[in-house]
C-alpha cells in the first residue's frame, strides 16, 4: 500500500485508511463463496510487484455484486485499470451475474471515465460525495 498516494487511497476507501497487520490479512484472505481478487503484476529489474488489484464481492445466491479497483500511482493512465476492470466483468458474466455496482467518490474523474466507456450507467450524487456506477450485465 505504500505505492498509493493519499489521494489514490481516498478514491479507493473513501477516506484515509491505516494499512496495519490485520487490513493486510484481510485482503489476502479471500472468501471464494463471496469474492474474487484479480492482481495486476509487472516485473521490473528482476522484481516482481503488484501493480493493482481488482475486486469482485457478491452474498452467495445473489445475482448482482460489488466490485472495486485500486491501481498504484505509477501505473495509472497505462491501461491497467481498464484491463482490470475488462477481467471483473468477464469474471461476473462467468458467474453469470445480472448486475454489478460500485461506489464512487464524485470527483474521482478517472474511474468515472473508466466505467463510463464500458457502458456502466452513473447515477446522479448521492450522499457524501458518492456516485453509484452500474453495469447490467
Amino acid at each position: 500500500m505504500n505505492s498509493f498516494s493519499k489521494e489514490t487511497v481516498r478514491y479507493r476507501f473513501f477516506g484515509p485508511q491505516s494499512f496495519d497487520h490485520s487490513m493486510a490479512v484481510r485482503f489476502c484472505n479471500i472468501d471464494y463463496d463471496r469474492e474474487i481478487a484479480i492482481a495486476a503484476f509487472v516485473k521490473e529489474d528482476g522484481e516482481t510487484r503488484m501493480v493493482g488489484v481488482g475486486r469482485l464481492i457478491t452474498e452467495p445466491g445473489e445475482e448482482t455484486a460489488e466490485f472495486g479497483e485500486a491501481v498504484t500511482d505509477q501505473w495509472q493512465g497505462r491501461g491497467v485499470g481498464g484491463k482490470l476492470l475488462d477481467m471483473v466483468i468477464d469474471v461476473a458474466r462467468d458467474f453469470r451475474l445480472r448486475r454489478i455496482w460500485g461506489e464512487v467518490l464524485s470527483d474521482n474523474q478517472n474511474m468515472l471515465g473508466l466505467c463510463e466507456s464500458r457502458g456502466f450507467a452513473i447515477e446522479p450524487e448521492r450522499e457524501h460525495g458518492m456516485v453509484r456506477a452500474t453495469l447490467e450485465l
